[in-house]
């Protein structure tokens, strides 16, 4: 089943841009312009760098908070990888 995209899967920006294939039929990772830029890129560090920016925005974080919502991004950005490595 596919959703109507509401924000980028990465970032969270609230605009959709591009989509993505995933590992499974019908499911899509959607990307805003600006992840667009660094996936095409292969700019991995910067593309966990704009999520967690853009995290950090909506949310007050303390040093410890940080550390477990870099390791949620970064394990969400090398899903996102994989997924880009299965031929469509």
């Amino acid at each position: 089943m596919n959703r109507r995209p509401l924000f980028c899967d990465l970032c969270a920006f609230p605009e959709v841009s591009k989509q993505y294939p995933t590992d499974k039929a019908d499911i899509y990772w959607y990307a805003c312009s600006g992840c667009v830029e660094l996936i095409e890129n292969e700019d991995w560090n910067r593309l966990v760098g704009r999520c967690m920016a853009t995290y950090g925005q909506t949310r007050f974080l303390s040093d410890e908070e940080k550390g477990v919502v870099l390791t949620q991004v970064e394990a969400r950005v090398r899903a996102f990888r994989s997924c880009r490595l299965v031929p469509a």
